[in-house]
């Protein structure tokens, strides 16, 4: 008798793991549409961060050095090289499968209101908005790892 309860109990906690299992999460890198560039979406205290890890071109054309943060609207900070730059902040669950944040677009120093949605277990599909959400782009990514 003991032993077909402990069966039991061990039976509903399986089952019970399974279904609180989380759905496979966009922690992990990604090739962003054009091939150009490579993002890592990992832990960043309590939400998500994305970090360029990966450049197609990591070198400037016209100076040979890394490229650089040119169109940061912050002086200072125009001479940090993009690899390993943090573009996507602040994403939490937003819906199943869905993250909401923040992105940093270096190619012209905007930052934009973004989703994430993980649309199969190897492509993202990134949407970013400006003007309250007026105009927006979206982005199909496949997993690079």
């Amino acid at each position: 008798m003991r032993t077909q309860w402990i069966a039991v109990v061990a039976s509903l906690l399986g089952i019970t793991a399974v279904i609180a299992a989380p759905a496979q999460g966009i922690e992990a890198t990604w090739l962003v549409e054009d091939g150009s560039t490579k993002i890592r979406f990992e832990p960043c205290g309590s939400d998500l961060c994305g970090r360029i890890v990966w450049l197609k071109n990591p070198n400037d054309p016209d100076t040979g050095k890394p490229v650089l943060d040119k169109y940061n609207p912050e002086p200072k900070l125009r001479t940090r090289p993009l690899l390993g730059l943090i573009i996507f902040t602040g994403l939490k669950p937003a819906k199943a499968n869905q993250w909401a944040g923040s992105v940093y677009n270096a190619s012209n120093g905007n930052d934009y209101d973004v989703t994430v949605k993980l649309t199969g277990s190897a492509a993202v599909e990134v949407e970013g908005c400006g003007l309250a959400g007026l105009i927006c782009q979206s982005q199909k990514w496949s997993r690079a790892d």
